[in-house]
């Protein structure tokens, strides 16, 4: 089962299917950016201490994670 969870700015995401993406998109749509996760790191940590402090959301496949970036 795949899992997402945040501290801060930093975005962990455990168990996604093969070849998956993240997409993270602002709170308003917007989206911001897309990166492939990377199985052979696990959890794969995304890193968004560049962004603003907001509320955000991040889709992989069909599973979406509201966090907010402190």
């Amino acid at each position: 089962t795949m899992k997402i969870w945040s501290q801060g700015k930093i975005v962990y995401i455990l168990n996604a299917p093969t070849n998956s993406t993240a997409m993270l998109y602002s709170i308003s749509g917007q989206h911001i950016l897309s990166t492939p996760i990377d199985n052979r790191v696990s959890p794969f940590a995304i890193d968004l201490s560049h962004l603003a402090e907001g509320v955000y959301i991040i889709r992989v496949n069909n599973m979406a994670y509201k966090f907010v970036a402190k």
